[in-house]
């Protein structure tokens, strides 16, 4: 997360010998105040911002001093550069998460998965999304097709989740977190050490990609 600094991760090297009240982080009164500071907070567009524009752009919504940033998956690694996060999301609470720069709140939300967020900022599935299997080593550009529908590669975020999956194949070993562009994916191949296991990604699904050794899970609309 941003340090004050605005420069990486701030490591405490003091013991912490009291925590003080530590009430607040019951889940439900944690839950009730973190609903309303999503629902206070500002929106800001953060596309060709840097940490530079952050404190102004404070100041100039109406005094807040937490701002609303909401992405797409597919686009968090130019949204992590600019504000120096992790290349991937972490350390959110129910997709969204918060880091503080020069005594502002930043709230970094998943605009797909952040249930809390403005219904305005949310990105819904599309509306005839349908979770197809393909056939064994086959891209999902075949698979749509085959029942008359064309691959929508946005709309892998929602069905690349081991629940989903679990719905079209038998994931006998579990679910494993995998990069690579044929994944969501069910392993047929009894050679690799991923076999019997269906695969979720953190990277974007693509459409024409296939695998001899998994089949897919296509996104279909």
């Amino acid at each position: 997360m941003i340090g004050e600094a605005g420069c990486g991760t701030q490591v405490n090297h003091e013991m912490v010998r009291d925590y003080g009240d530590l009430g607040y982080l019951v889940k439900e009164r944690y839950n009730a105040w973190f609903h309303q500071m999503v629902q206070e907070a500002s929106p800001w567009s953060w596309q060709h911002r840097s940490l530079r524009d952050v404190a102004g752009a404070a100041r100039t919504s109406e005094g807040s001093t937490v701002l609303l940033l909401t992405y797409r998956i597919e686009d968090y690694p130019q949204l992590a550069n600019a504000f120096g996060l992790w290349p991937y999301p972490r350390a959110h609470h129910n997709h969204v998460a918060y880091a503080r720069y020069e005594g502002v709140l930043l709230l970094v939300a998943d605009a797909r998965f952040a249930a809390v967020i403005p219904e305005a900022l949310k990105i819904p599935p599309s509306a005839s999304l349908q979770a197809v299997p393909a056939r064994p080593a086959s891209s999902c550009n075949g698979a749509c097709a085959d029942v008359g529908l064309r691959c929508s590669e946005p709309d892998f975020w929602f069905i690349n989740n081991c629940q989903e999956l679990a719905k079209h194949f038998p994931c006998e070993r579990g679910c494993a977190l995998v990069l690579g562009p044929d994944i969501p994916n069910y392993v047929h191949n009894p050679a690799l050490n991923t076999y019997q296991k269906c695969l979720v990604t953190q990277e974007q699904s693509r459409c024409s990609a296939s695998h001899p050794s998994t089949t897919r899970l296509c996104a279909c609309v």
